[in-house]
C-alpha cells in the first residue's frame, strides 16, 4: 500500500468519524452546538506523519503516477464541492426568499460540510484510481 492510499485511508475514516458525530450530538445537543464535532478533521493535519515515515525507511514518498492520481482526485473533490456549494446557495435563496436573512451559523455549517465532503470525495477518488492501477 502507497503512502498516498494510507493518507486517503486515514483522511477518509477522520472525516467520517466526524460526520458520525456530528450527527450523534445533533441530537443530543442541537445543530448549531454539534458543530463542534468539526473539530475532529483538525486530525487529518497528522496524515504528514505517514509521509515522514516513508522516508525515514528511505523508500520514494511519491512519483509522476502518484502526482496524476492526486490531480485527478483533487479535481473530483473540486468540482463535487463547487456543485454543492452552488447547490446550497440556490437552496437558501428559495427557502430565506431575495430579501431574507441567511443566518451565519447555517453559514458555518454549509463549509464545514463542504470541507468534510471535499475529504471524503479526494479518498475515495484516490483509493478508486490506484485500484484502477
Amino acid at each position: 500500500m502507497s503512502v498516498q492510499q494510507m493518507v486517503a485511508w486515514f483522511n477518509l475514516s477522520i472525516a467520517i468519524l466526524s460526520a458520525a458525530a456530528y450527527l450523534l450530538l445533533w441530537a443530543l445537543i442541537g445543530p448549531w452546538r454539534a458543530m463542534g464535532a468539526f473539530g475532529l478533521l483538525g486530525f487529518t493535519g497528522l496524515s504528514v506523519f505517514f509521509y515522514r515515515k516513508s522516508k525515514v525507511a528511505g523508500r520514494v514518498a511519491a512519483d509522476e503516477r502518484d502526482a496524476l492520481i492526486n490531480i485527478r482526485a483533487f479535481a473530483a473533490a473540486k468540482s463535487v464541492v463547487w456543485v454543492t456549494l452552488i447547490a446550497a446557495y440556490i437552496i437558501a435563496l428559495q427557502v430565506f426568499g431575495e430579501h431574507g436573512a441567511v443566518p451565519m451559523r447555517l453559514m458555518g455549517l454549509v463549509i464545514w460540510f463542504l470541507f468534510c465532503a471535499f475529504l471524503t470525495v479526494h479518498s475515495i477518488a484516490t483509493l478508486i484510481l490506484y485500484a484502477r492501477q
